[in-house]
């Protein structure tokens, strides 16, 4: 069910319920073959129920949404890229009970749109598996500001990337962008395995960014190879 309404000239979709208990294989999709799932200016949707599977790029992705819940959604991938769960420029969004196994990053915030803004937006009591990348965090591409973003009651089963020092089952991360990441939480978050270079990392790749309010609360890991903390400034 949708309905359009015109917002500064653009068509909007609101009201999306995209639901059931169906799997979308993306295998067969030619190398390359883009994004699972992307949503882009979505106001009130609705993602539940499905299974998604070998995504050749980011496995589902929302872009400048407002009001998105997601719940219920496994999510199997190996490939690089292979990104689980993204809002990008999202506010006042909802993603749990959900399930990831990737061969990148897990559940993240992102900023890749032309103009926009992460607010108000929790990941709470989901489970991932990462092979290369990041479980939950605000990751790279972050080219707006980013505020507001919890994670909370979550766990991850295996953090095994380990090919470069600024990863970590947790992390918050600026890349080229002059913009500010502030009040990201995470809370609850249990740990099985980690064995990227650190649990918890943040990162300021270059100078005029700002990371301000990051709150870390009862994160238990029962084993890591690396440092509990890094902090990295390039």
């Amino acid at each position: 069910r949708q309905r359009q309404m015109c917002i500064r000239d653009r068509v909007r979709t609101v009201d999306v319920v995209v639901c059931g208990s169906g799997a979308l294989d993306f295998s067969e999709l030619p190398n390359g073959g883009g994004v699972g799932l992307d949503f882009v200016g979505v106001k009130n949707l609705e993602v539940r129920g499905l299974t998604l599977v070998n995504s050749h790029a980011w496995t589902v992705c929302f872009t400048n949404c407002v009001g998105v819940n997601v719940r219920e959604i496994a999510a199997f991938g190996y490939r690089m890229w292979s990104d689980g769960i993204m809002l990008s420029d999202c506010r006042d969004s909802l993603v749990t009970k959900c399930f990831v196994r990737t061969g990148d990053d897990a559940m993240e915030t992102k900023s890749t749109s032309s103009q926009g803004y992460t607010d108000n937006v929790t990941f709470r009591d989901n489970d991932c598996w990462t092979d290369k990348g990041l479980g939950y965090g605000v990751v790279w591409e972050t080219n707006h500001d980013v505020k507001n973003v919890t994670f909370i009651d979550c766990s991850v089963g295996f953090a095994q990337s380990d090919w470069d020092e600024r990863l970590g089952a947790l992390a918050v991360q600026l890349g080229d962008h002059y913009n500010t990441v502030k009040n990201i939480r995470f809370e609850n978050i249990e740990i099985y395995r980690c064995y990227s270079p650190a649990v918890i990392n943040c990162e300021l790749k270059q100078s005029g960014k700002l990371i301000d309010e990051i709150y870390i609360k009862d994160v238990h890991c029962s084993y890591a190879v690396g440092y509990l903390l890094s902090l990295i400034h390039i």
